[in-house]
């Protein structure tokens, strides 16, 4: 939502002339800017679009417009970001270069906007400069290029001290979510309607630019080739080479995107909106291609794409009958047989029964209201909410928000390593004492196990020599009960051990 919110209203305030209404939208779209940053450091895509859109602009233009609106929505998020949190001053993990990627990147646009604009006003040589305003942007488009990449080049390393152990830890190799994306995926998610968006985004750019659209239309084709059709492709050829043709379809959209900015000599209507929709479809297409997390963001580019293309398919086939007195009749007739063809025949997708199948099976709630909620709604009113209840990491979310109590460890944990040492040490733990000494160590008070852990773990196998744990729910029918919480009383012996709270591995 925050995602949406920067972008349209943001381009908003690019379309109307009113100049209250432009600076009201200019601060609502700075301030939502603020709320994606501080909430998620990936809120950097939703920038990367706008950049992309004043880009498109700062390359096509003569002269600056509307620089001091920029100049506004910049210093509505960017210092406060910085002020507000930490992680933006010295962040780390995948925070480390947040500033860099986030703060940098509109100060830099800034910057060579207002550079461009002092050049061809209050220069001495400000005649001749004007004459060639869109190349002198392009110079300092590609000079700020280069010096992104040389600090990508230097800081490589960097990258891989915070990105390769978190891909290589153990529980991240096992979620689902990090996987790549192939045919199928996306034909189960989006039926045909990721078909037409792709085909939507491609004959955008031919309607708009014309022969000139060819020169981003080809490596488009080739982008959506490669990332829905990947699995395909490297059945074929491999992939390496896959991913090679991918390399180069990024590479060469972006160099397309530039030539067609800078070559772009008029402005059509609604242009800067089709331009941020056709950079969220790459830049989110791209991160889904390694990682199915990410298709969420893509549905919005795929939409606006599909909508677009009926709209013209609708068009182009009532205008061929113009003899017709009734043609909006017409055209509503055309337009609800597409979608009701996309929506639900089988054949090219079923969309809305896929979607129906999804929100109301594949996508149940939870805990819904079931042994778990009951168990929730229990401690909630049973337990104190300065309790430490150790449970398996994917119930910490809701134990936080539904029980009101703390956790060890959660589906937002950011040691992950203490996930595999809740395994290890409650779970498949050899003694009794382990365990003990673990969840000591961690300051839990209460243990939280489901049917199938509770066969696990030695304390709860009969092996106990204590009575550490005490059943407190539910108190009746205990140990039939899918869901069962204990209290813990530790023996005097008991004392925390510092190496269960070891981040990670010392092999």
């Amino acid at each position: 939502m925050l995602g949406i919110l920067a972008v349209t209203t943001y381009l908003a305030s690019l379309q109307t002339q009113h100049t209250r209404k432009r600076l009201l939208w200019t601060l609502a779209s700075g301030f939502v800017m603020f709320l994606g940053g501080i909430s998620w450091e990936g809120f950097g895509v939703f920038l990367s679009i706008l950049l992309c859109v004043e880009l498109w602009r700062f390359l096509s233009s003569e002269a600056e417009e509307g620089l001091r609106y920029y100049l506004i929505w910049v210093c509505s998020f960017v210092p406060t970001l910085y002020l507000a949190s930490p992680a933006y001053r010295s962040g780390q993990f995948f925070a480390t270069h947040l500033f860099a990627f986030m703060l940098v990147p509109p100060l830099v646009l800034l910057s060579i906007r207002t550079l461009r604009h002092l050049l061809i006003t209050k220069m001495r040589w400000a005649d001749i400069l004007k004459l060639h305003s869109r190349t002198l942007a392009l110079g300092l488009t590609l000079v700020s290029i280069a010096l992104a990449l040389g600090y990508i080049f230097l800081q490589h390393h960097t990258f891989a001290e915070t990105t390769v152990p978190f891909s290589q830890n153990a529980l991240m190799q096992n979620v689902g979510e990090l996987e790549d994306t192939f045919l199928f995926f996306w034909i189960f998610r989006y039926g045909s309607v990721f078909i037409l968006g792709s085909l939507g985004v491609i004959m955008t750019v031919l309607r708009f630019w014309k022969i000139q659209g060819l020169v981003l239309a080809v490596p488009l084709s080739l982008f959506t080739a490669t990332t829905f059709y990947r699995s395909v492709l490297d059945t074929f050829f491999g992939t390496s080479v896959g991913n090679i043709l991918f390399g180069v379809a990024i590479v060469s959209c972006v160099i397309s995107f530039i030539i067609l900015a800078w070559r772009r000599h008029s402005t059509t209507e609604n242009e800067l909106a089709y331009i941020a929709f056709i950079m969220w479809f790459l830049f989110w297409v791209a991160l889904a291609r390694n990682a199915q997390r990410h298709d969420f963001f893509v549905g919005m580019s795929i939409a606006f794409f599909t909508a677009d293309i009926l709209r013209f398919l609708t068009n182009f086939y009532g205008n061929k009958v113009k003899h017709y007195a009734q043609q909006r009749l017409l055209k509503t007739a055309i337009i609800t047989i597409l979608l009701s063809i996309i929506l639900f025949w089988t054949p090219v997708g079923g969309h809305a029964n896929r979607t129906m199948f999804a929100a109301t099976l594949f996508r149940l709630a939870t805990p819904g209201r079931g042994s778990l909620a009951q168990a929730f709604d229990w401690m909630k009113t049973n337990i104190p909410n300065t309790a430490v209840v150790a449970a398996h990491w994917n119930h910490g979310s809701q134990l936080n928000v539904l029980a009101g109590v703390k956790t060890i460890v959660d589906q937002d944990h950011y040691l992950q390593y203490w996930i595999h040492l809740y395994h290890q040490h409650v779970n498949f733990a050899k003694t009794e004492r382990e365990t003990l000494e673990f969840l000591k160590t961690h300051n839990a008070t209460h243990l939280m196990l489901t049917g199938r852990e509770s066969a696990t773990a030695p304390l709860l196998r009969g092996e106990s020599s204590s009575n550490a744990l005490v059943p407190i729910y539910p108190t009746e029918n205990f140990e039939k009960a899918l869901v069962k919480v204990w209290e813990i009383h530790y023996p005097p012996d008991i004392q925390p051990n510092p190496k269960y709270l070891a981040t990670e591995s010392e092999e």
